[in-house]
């Protein structure tokens, strides 16, 4: 990464509440700030590196990827909210109920995509307390 990015960008990223992911076009983690530690558990240098699908559960991997493709054939900044929550997987294996916007940025001439995933975990508790227990 470039000095600015690591001098002036990362600590606003730091900064924010939400869990931020920088991953480039081939779904490789470029960046993570320290939002998630809280959110997922992992130390963020732990996942630069790594493939994002890691934090997708077993489950959701191959819709993932579909919806990466999609993502990259029309990059534009979205909310997916397709469902009310998705999930991402925790360092201890839970999946953790979160909601994703993406955008799409080129950065020294790679293409990458920004992600800010938010705990919907206090969502999802009210909307099951209010609908009698039921969760979605």
């Amino acid at each position: 990464m470039q000095p600015i990015f690591s001098k002036v960008i990362a600590p606003l990223l730091d900064a924010l509440p939400d869990a931020i992911l920088l991953v480039d076009e081939r779904g490789q983690i470029m960046f993570a700030n320290l939002a998630v530690r809280d959110l997922l558990g992992y130390e963020p240098p732990g996942l630069v590196g790594q493939q994002v699908s890691m934090l997708v559960p077993a489950h959701s991997r191959a819709p993932h990827q579909r919806l990466m493709a999609a993502f990259w054939q029309e990059p534009r900044r979205r909310a997916m909210t397709t469902r009310p929550f998705l999930h991402a997987l925790s360092r201890a294996g839970e999946e953790v109920p979160v909601t994703i916007s993406l955008a799409p940025i080129v950065l020294s001439g790679t293409r990458c995509c920004v992600a800010a995933l938010r705990d919907a975990s206090p969502m999802q508790d009210r909307i099951t307390s209010t609908s009698g227990g039921i969760g979605l």
